[in-house]
């Protein structure tokens, strides 16, 4: 079997040797490792960005592929795995009706559009799953996992709490939370915002430092606890995960959209009880556990979907 990755526009908000990676162990994406798992050591396939020019072989099976709008595979794909959403899809899929084609969204595009049949729909949550079978779409929820370098790292916790978000558009403070974690945020915690603040000033007890997606779980090892105050915009943010992965207890707002069920760890609560629930949370350390979604089971779901 063939597969086609259709993974979205090349990355613009780092710089270049962030999202160029010449060895699939030191990528740092949870889908570039999902695809490869879904090739499942048999199948061949390729990730697709658009707006770029480059050509990666991974392994003799799996190519990254940095493409201009009009790019045709060499290969016919059996299957078509389209990420995001994004128009600039619209092209690929519907130059192969006989492919067998998988959707998954995000946020608020979590819905397909563009009359693309898609036979599998991937949804985060119960609330999306309920509308896109309301529309007669096969829709399964998703459970997202970490990229396999998210684990947890013996160091000294120097932080109550661990936050990630991008300060540096106001778009995305406000689906973050940004702007309400430093009006919020209480003086007897010590936080870690790793992220860009952009034009918002943080509180005292506030550090903010912007790491390599690859450091994250080294600064996130460093937290006690993670709150994700996200808005319903963000769709199974992939901090939850991740900060699982790292052994963080999680707080997220009730507004976020994930499987309650997927993460035992995480307390989910009304925006206004968060900092409430975090010092639950700090006291109950010791009794929290985990469960971590592999790169592995998601693709053997997703298979079994199929």
């Amino acid at each position: 079997m063939n597969w086609l990755f259709l993974r979205g526009e090349v990355p613009t908000d780092r710089p270049k040797d962030e999202i160029i990676h010449d060895k699939l162990e030191d990528n740092d994406c949870m889908w570039i490792h999902l695809f490869n798992a879904l090739l499942n050591g048999v199948d061949t396939g390729e990730v697709v960005y658009f707006g770029g020019k480059r050509e990666h072989k991974y392994n003799n099976r799996y190519t990254e592929r940095w493409v201009s709008h009009g790019y045709t595979p060499a290969v016919v794909p059996d299957i078509i795995f389209a990420r995001g959403g994004l128009p600039v899809y619209d092209k690929s899929l519907n130059r192969y009706p006989n492919a067998y084609k998988i959707y998954y969204g995000a946020g608020k595009r979590f819905l397909p559009t563009g009359g693309i049949r898609y036979n599998l729909v991937l949804v985060d949550s119960m609330k999306q799953w309920q509308k896109a079978n309301a529309m007669g779409l096969n829709a399964k929820i998703f459970n997202k996992p970490a990229a396999p370098h998210f684990r947890p790292i013996k160091v000294t916790k120097k932080y109550d709490v661990c936050y990630v978000g991008d300060g540096r558009f106001g778009f995305r403070a406000k689906i973050k939370g940004l702007k309400w974690l430093y009006k919020t945020a209480p003086k007897w915690a010590k936080i870690l915002h790793l992220g860009w603040n952009g034009k918002y000033s943080p509180p005292d007890n506030v550090k903010v430092k912007r790491v390599r997606r690859g450091d994250m779980p080294y600064k996130m090892s460093m937290c006690k606890v993670g709150v994700v105050p996200y808005t319903s915009y963000d769709s199974a943010p992939r901090v939850i995960p991740e900060m699982t992965a790292c052994g963080l207890p999680i707080v997220a707002s009730d507004e976020v959209n994930f499987a309650r069920g997927s993460y035992t760890n995480a307390i989910i609560c009304n925006r206004d009880k968060i900092w409430d629930n975090v010092r639950l949370a700090l006291r109950q350390l010791e009794s929290v556990r985990f469960a971590k979604n592999s790169v592995e089971s998601c693709a053997n779901e997703i298979r079994r979907l199929m």
